[in-house]
């Protein structure tokens, strides 16, 4: 007969059948008994395993054998017992194979017909019955025991225990009031792999019958610790246990064998610290290859390149090869089989290609600056690294405002080409002005930076301070960085991963840091229960933990103009893990038609997949998720006037980086969830993701209803919502500055954004009725300011709201009432289209500026990702800039007073005399102050002071010496007093300022004392990676 015939699968005659509750199991319907592989009744070979994977119902050809209106009619079906309101498949989904559609089963009629809620079935198609009934680990089940002659009881080995000895086995003893032919049992498996149960019976008389078992067990040799002969099939007079028949064709098999499917596991993440200095970030360094070979190079006149699967192909390599261009370089990877070239391949259609790809980092210290050069801080710097030899080696090198003048670093190739950067200190310690050839401006800061050096020999690499990625910044503010810094690094740890079995582990880790690296970091990946971080970027790693590293970068981040750091940035570090169920799993039923089998390996992490992980899938509905993320900008230019137009954002939102001229002007960027490359047509046309604004000539537009909106929806409640903006601000003068800090992050620079929120509500506690109700949000991408929203990644916090209800897009009508219609547009993807589930509503609106003068910039803000964060397995990091503002221009007439206090332990003998050790050394704090001043003195001294005090902003002071050294204090003010005496004398002022650590420099600008010290003085201790 035909493979997988719905006879086949019913456990006729079987000795233990399994019900999905005790009323199903009471009323014994084989059709309502959980599904085994086959029983070989049709001369199939007998497969007698539960298993998740044998869970379901579907037709056969001819399929549904006739049109009745509501009705689901196949005469190869097997229903069930009809007009029982006890069969477990009423209220489940038949979903019309042949043409998608589906419909809820409301009766039973008979074992070949239900009735359905919506007419969907005709004639010859196809059907399947989603969700049946799963079968898998940690729920509970009922098991109905049957016996040929009436017993007193019963006893189950469920074959979960360490063996099948008395002493550690798992039995179960069911004794009946009166003798019976059956008994129910529930059970829940913990343990994950196939159990072969054991059940001998207990007559009316008292005596045990042997223990019958399915052959497999035999055949399994798991049966050693009751029996160590070997078993043959049937009854045998030697042994207390005796085997099903051998399971092969036509063998009428009747002891079944469970395998319920694993449970996926639960990632959680711990760190040790929430908030994190912007430090070395390695990362940013590609690994070193010289003269990496890939082979199956396939292109045809285009900037495609097909080849041979590789994860070392990255961004910026050298490719060489038969077509390709000189000077050309990997701009992106689609994925580890393809990558976007910087210039057109030549040459017609090549196949089969040997590609050759270079990578030679090197290192510079860069310096932004306007006007005057940094041309005269020769050995500026001294950094400590490591090469691609795995040497150590420390050089002195030359910053410079001009990147093809920096030194580059390793300056010698011979060692090997720069891997590692362990430690970066600022030799010329004497402050400057922004003017200076030979030292550093106040807040000045040197970035190094890394390139490619490798050429192909028609050009020579240079180094270019606009693209290069940034590893670390030193300043007069923070004049040393390392590796291994406390405070500057985060430790993610995944050691508190659950896996559910009690004989599963945790086998991988992925860590996935925020950074944006790689190319896609996730996927779709059924049938697990979630998307997974192994789609296109391997990444995973057996250590449960990992050190992450943060800097700032000046093209996604600028310095404000004001307290001359950058504001504080947020990353989210999420976490998956895999289990070992792999090992374990004895149901390989490959999913599809209404199937799932084992295959929940991944733990769950946030996504906006939707319905992929909800319909058509036999699993419990705990695991069940659903999401939707969308975006929406007006096409006109104008909230009246224009039409919402709206895509799904599902891509963009997994997809790191990409080639945005792919389609740059009607789709915008598809590599972002909004923001990023605007339409050709200027204010008057919008593409897919940009952000759009007022019409020409119009004001106000960030105080206006938003013109743009994201819209996120969810099966589980979120009130923490990481918005990963990677805005493109390196084009500061054509944003109103001239170097990395003049751009102005406060509400007067010309550019405007406001946002705010809504979500799905009843119109009042007794209504049915379905609004947007707004909500005061925390918005975490804003700088404090008015009109300063999206200028930094951050969280959108909110409270949870009481009355936050699910619902779909008809609930709310049609049109939406509220700020935006969802189907303004008339097109497949909006909201109203793709809403169709019952989910938690979030909509944020985006109010921007937008005018004639300023609509080419708003290119510049750029969302990459948006994640709710309401779980286990994602923290939220703080990156907090370390530099220390200068108060060297300011004058102080108090005087500056501390004291120095090292630590110490005193050891007194019985006759009085006393060792005296000195352990470490105290911190500490400076005290000074002066006299307020008027006019522009003020703005420039005690209102800037007062500022760093309230927001507690790290500032440093020099202190001069009589013999021309300086000691350098760094700190916090912590406390600021003020006096406003009567009459006409000056208020004074008084500052407390928490020492941080302290350096001593000669009048050269060299250091006195050996790195960063405490104010009681030095750790002779302390690691250092060279003296």
């Amino acid at each position: 007969m035909a493979v997988d015939e719905q006879d086949d699968l019913i456990p006729t005659n079987f000795i233990i059948k399994v019900f999905e509750t005790k009323e199903l199991a009471e009323a014994n319907d084989d059709n309502n008994a959980l599904k085994i592989f086959n029983n070989g009744i049709d001369g199939d070979a007998a497969d007698p395993r539960v298993a998740n994977g044998s869970q379901f119902i579907s037709s056969i050809s001819p399929h549904a054998t006739s049109t009745t209106t509501n009705k689901l009619v196949d005469t190869a079906a097997k229903f069930g017992t009809p007009y029982d309101t006890t069969n477990r498949l009423v209220g489940k989904t038949v979903k019309n194979t042949t043409d998608n559609t589906t419909a809820i089963i409301t009766a039973v009629d008979s074992e070949t017909q239900l009735t359905l809620d919506t007419n969907i079935m005709a004639s010859g198609e196809a059907w399947h019955i989603q969700n049946p009934g799963p079968y898998f680990l940690f729920h509970k089940y009922y098991y109905r025991i049957e016996a040929s002659d009436p017993v007193k009881g019963f006893i189950i080995d469920w074959d979960d225990g360490e063996d099948n000895s008395p002493e550690k086995a798992n039995r179960q003893t069911i004794m009946l009031d009166t003798p019976k032919y059956y008994a129910i049992a529930s059970h829940t498996y913990t343990h994950h792999g196939v159990h072969y149960p054991m059940i001998r019976t207990i007559s009316p008389e008292g005596f045990h019958s042997k223990w019958y078992v399915s052959h497999d067990a035999a055949a399994a040799d798991s049966l050693r610790a009751i029996e160590t002969q070997l078993l043959g099939q049937g009854e045998n007079d030697f042994s207390i246990v005796s085997a099903d028949l051998t399971q092969g064709a036509g063998v009428l098999a009747r002891i079944p064998e469970f395998a319920p499917a694993n449970m996926p596991p639960i990632g959680v993440l711990k760190v040790d610290r929430t908030s994190v200095y912007s430090g070395i970030d390695n990362a940013a360094i590609p690994a070193p290859q010289v003269a990496l070979t890939v082979g199956g190079g396939a292109y045809n006149n285009e900037t495609e390149i097909e080849h041979t699967s590789s994860a070392l192909v990255v961004p910026d390599m050298v490719v060489e090869g038969s077509g390709i261009p000189n000077n050309s370089r990997v701009t992106s990877k689609t994925d580890l089989e393809k990558f976007q070239l910087s210039n057109t391949s030549t040459g017609g259609a090549k196949t089969g290609q040997t590609l050759t790809f270079n990578m030679k980092p090197k290192g510079y210290a860069y310096v932004y600056r306007s006007g005057n050069t940094l041309t005269g801080m020769t050995g500026g710097v001294e950094v400590i690294y490591r090469t691609s030899t795995d040497r150590i080696i420390k050089e002195a090198i030359n910053p410079h405002s001009t990147a093809a003048n920096a030194t580059a670093f390793p300056s010698v190739t011979a060692n090997g080409y720069l891997k590692e950067i362990l430690s970066v200190k600022l030799v010329e310690l004497r402050e400057g002005t922004i003017i200076s050839t030979d030292r550093l401006g106040p807040d000045e800061r040197i970035f190094i930076k890394v390139y490619n050096s490798a050429t192909d020999g028609s050009t020579t690499a240079a180094a270019n301070s606009t693209t290069d990625e940034t590893v670390t910044i030193v300043s007069l503010g923070n004049p040393i960085q390392t590796l291994d810094r406390p405070g500057f690094s985060v430790f993610a740890e995944g050691s508190q991963s659950q896996t559910r079995a009690s004989n599963v582990s945790i086998s991988k880790y992925w860590f996935e840091d925020g950074k944006l690296g790689g190319t896609t970091r996730q996927g779709p990946s059924l049938p697990n229960i979630s998307d997974a971080f192994d789609v296109t970027d391997d990444f995973d790693q057996t250590d449960s933990g990992t050190r992450i590293h943060y800097t700032f970068d000046p093209k996604s981040n600028v310095i404000d103009a004001t307290l001359k750091s950058f504001p504080d940035e947020e990353r989210l570090i999420r976490l998956q893990v895999e289990d070992s169920s792999a090992t374990t799993k004895n149901d390989v039923t490959s999913a599809g038609n209404g199937r799932s089998g084992d295959s929940c390996v991944k733990s769950f992490i946030e996504h906006w997949t939707l319905d992929s992980y909800k319909d058509d899938l036999c699993r419990p509905s705990s695991l069940f998720s659903d999401a939707l993320l969308m975006y929406g900008n007006v096409t006109t230019g104008g909230a009246v006037e224009g039409a919402t137009y709206w895509t799904e954002r599902i891509a963009g939102n997994n997809i790191n980086t990409g080639t945005p001229a792919l389609l740059p002007d009607v789709n915008g960027d598809p590599f972002l969830v909004f923001g990023g490359s605007r339409h050709s047509a200027g204010v008057a046309a919008s593409n897919e993701t940009q952000l759009s604004g007022i019409q020409s000539g119009s004001t106000g537009g960030e105080d206006d209803n938003p013109t743009n909106w994201l819209f996120c929806a969810k099966d589980e409640k979120f009130n923490k919502l990481h918005i990963r903006m990677d805005n493109d601000f390196q084009d500061t003068a054509a944003l109103g500055g001239n170097d990395t800090d003049s751009f102005n992050l406060s509400h007067n620079d010309g550019f405007k954004v406001n946002i705010m929120a809504w979500y799905t509500a009843k119109a009042s506690r007794t209504s049915s009725d379905i609004i947007w109700k707004p909500i005061s949000i925390v918005d975490g991408t804003s700088l404090g300011d008015f009109n300063t929203s999206l200028r930094r990644s951050g969280t959108i916090y909110f409270d949870m709201p009481d009355d936050w209800v699910q619902a779909k897009s008809s609930d709310l009508g049609d049109p939406w009432p509220g700020p935006v219609d969802a189907d303004t547009d008339s097109v497949a993807t909006d909201p109203k289209a793709l809403w169709l589930n019952d989910m938690y509503g979030l909509l944020i609106g985006i109010s921007i500026n937008e005018t004639d003068a300023n609509k080419g910039k708003w290119a510049y803000w750029r969302c990459n990702q948006v994640w709710p964060y309401n779980n286990s397995h994602s923290q939220a990091i703080k990156i907090v800039d370390p530099h220390h503002k200068s108060l060297n221009d300011i004058a102080f007439a108090q005087s500056i007073s501390w004291s120095r206090a090292g630590k110490y332990v005193e050891i007194t003998d019985r006759i009085g005399r006393s060792e005296v050790r000195r352990i470490g050394a105290e911190g500490g704090a400076v005290s000074f102050g002066g006299v307020e001043l008027g006019g522009t003195t003020y703005t420039t001294s005690k209102a800037a002071l007062s500022r760093y005090q309230r927001k507690g902003t790290p500032v440093y002071l020099d202190v001069e010496r009589q013999n021309g050294d300086f000691i350098r204090v760094y700190g916090v003010i912590t406390n600021m007093s003020e006096d406003y005496p009567t009459g006409k004398a000056l208020p004074k002022f008084g500052l407390n300022m928490k020492v941080e650590y302290i350096v001593e420099y000669d009048s050269n600008g060299d250091w006195i004392t050996n790195g960063l010290m405490a104010l009681g003085g030095e750790i002779i201790d302390e690691p250092k990676y060279i003296l």
